[in-house]
Parts: C-alpha cells; sequence; structure tokens
C-alpha cells in the first residue's frame, strides 16, 4: 500500500482519488485513448511496482501497446499469446521478443505496465519451474571474463551460434569480438576483448553493424527457451502480482476496472474533434 506521505510529496496529474480507487479495487471512467497512456504512467509511479492491463482481444492490446511506447517506451511492456506468432505471418520474431522482455521484467524489481489480451493473460504456456532456469551476468568494461563460459551459457538458455548476430536469440564469437542478440533487446550487443578484458560494450544496427552506443555496463538476465509441458502456468501465477486493470473501449472512450467495488471516478474526459475548424476557431 502507497503511504499518504509518499503520495503528497508526488506531483499529480489526474486525481489521486483515480488511482486510489483503483488499487482499492474500484473503477475509473471518462478517460480518452490519448490520455490513457499518460494516466498509466502516472499509475505505475502511484502504485509503486509492476501491474497487468487487460484488453478483450489482442489486436486491441497491441494497438494500446504501441501508442504508449510512443509516449515513453520505459514504462510499458507487451505480453501476446504465444499462439501470435502463428496466426499472424512474420510476427514470430516480434511475438517472441515481447513475451521475453515481459518475462525478464517481470523477474525484475522494476515498477512498469504489461499490456495484454484476455487470452494472453490466461494461456497456460509459461513451465512452473522456468526461474529454476534463470542466469543473470553482468558485463563491465575493463573486467575481465572467461569468454568460452558466457558462451556456454547462451546456449544453455536457448540461444543459437551462428557465424553473424542478426536476428534474436542468437550469438557469434569472431575471435576477440562476442555479438549477442537477446530476444527482449531491440538491438544486439556487441563486446570487445583484450584477451579475457573487456575493452568495449556496444549496442550495434544488427542491418549495417554499425555502432549505434557505446556503454560501460551491461547486465543480462534470461530464462532458459519455454518448452512445452503439461505442468504450466499463466503470466499472472508466474509473476506473483495481483494488480490488473481490466480496460474497456467505446469509441474514443475508456474505461478501467480492477475488481467489483462501487468506488467509481468519472474523469470526464472527452476527445476534441478539431478537424474541419478554422485556426481562429481553434484558438477560441
Amino acid at each position: 500500500m502507497v503511504s499518504r506521505e509518499t503520495i503528497e510529496s508526488r506531483s499529480l496529474i489526474f486525481p489521486e482519488r483515480a488511482h486510489r480507487s483503483l488499487v482499492e479495487g474500484g473503477s475509473v471512467v471518462g478517460l480518452t485513448l490519448d490520455s490513457t497512456p499518460i494516466f498509466f504512467k502516472e499509475h505505475v509511479t502511484f502504485r509503486g511496482g509492476a501491474f497487468f492491463t487487460e484488453f478483450s482481444n489482442e489486436d486491441m492490446a497491441f494497438g494500446f501497446y504501441a501508442s504508449c511506447i510512443d509516449f515513453n517506451e520505459d514504462f510499458f511492456v507487451f505480453y501476446p499469446s504465444s499462439q501470435t506468432k502463428e496466426s499472424i505471418p512474420g510476427f514470430g520474431l516480434e511475438a517472441e521478443r515481447f513475451r521475453k522482455e515481459s518475462l525478464v521484467k517481470l523477474g525484475s524489481n522494476d515498477s512498469f505496465c504489461c499490456v495484454g489480451s484476455t487470452n494472453s493473460f490466461k494461456e497456460l504456456s509459461i513451465p512452473k519451474n522456468i526461474r529454476e532456469g534463470a542466469t543473470k551476468q553482468t558485463f563491465n568494461v575493463g573486467h575481465s571474463i572467461d569468454i568460452a563460459v558466457v558462451s556456454e551459457t547462451l546456449f544453455s538458455v536457448g540461444y543459437k551460434k551462428c557465424n553473424t548476430t542478426t536476428d534474436p536469440g542468437t550469438y557469434s564469437l569472431r575471435g576477440d569480438v562476442l555479438d549477442v542478440f537477446p530476444y527482449h533487446f531491440r538491438n544486439p550487443f556487441r563486446f570487445s576483448f583484450n584477451f579475457d578484458k573487456i575493452e568495449s560494450i556496444a549496442l550495434y544496427d544488427p542491418n549495417t553493424q554499425l555502432t549505434i552506443k557505446k556503454i560501460e555496463k551491461l547486465s543480462l538476465f534470461d530464462y532458459k527457451k519455454e518448452s512445452k509441458t503439461v505442468d504450466n502456468i499463466d503470466v499472472i501465477e508466474h509473476s506473483g502480482l495481483t494488480g490488473l486493470i481490466r480496460v474497456s473501449v467505446s469509441g474514443e472512450d475508456v474505461s478501467l476496472v480492477t475488481g467489483s467495488k462501487n468506488g467509481q471516478v468519472n474523469l470526464g474526459l472527452k476527445k476534441v474533434d478539431l478537424s474541419g475548424k478554422t485556426a481562429n476557431k481553434r484558438a477560441q
């Protein structure tokens, strides 16, 4: 529970009672599609932890997620159904990346919003013992590591060794250069070694192989590749989180529900249509 002192020290755009209502099992109405990402970002801070937002179908969930990351990508992840990659040609690697990114982030203490659908959240697709195969490696420029051990660890969590790393879930070792492309990264990263000492770490473009950004430290947290088993659980049970917000969309109007309590807050927001108005009329 969030303390009153903590709440009062924050600068909220939306009324505190709206955030409190969702935490306590109530509902919030009167939001718009444009304002909801802003509300959720603020709700992440208010809760001080992660929570799920559930849409009735996956297309709507993904569309909303896309608008959220345009606003602020650090606070949102998308968890699609494992069947999505089969139903949408060409979406396989992206779906895998989204799922892996969500699982990795759920294994951290980060505060964020996980967007998904009723089907994806209820799907029994995560091995119950997946945490037993978790690995975390931290790399720092100037530190020494055993490249062979790193390579073995990557292989153990499902990475495929290849000649050139351009696809998620692959890695390559060429002399003193190790390239790795985690599923949950948008770009691969490259280690340059001087014997066993890390000389540099950089994110790079897999198409051009050119450096995007050099960094001093990188932590790689991962799970073994998901396997099909009868002892599977859904993502909410896997996370151990209790925060689930169900999102209803009607046109541009958005409603949020967390439970069966009667406490409802109406924010009264409506989309303003400026089409067909002159500049003078818009200013009035």
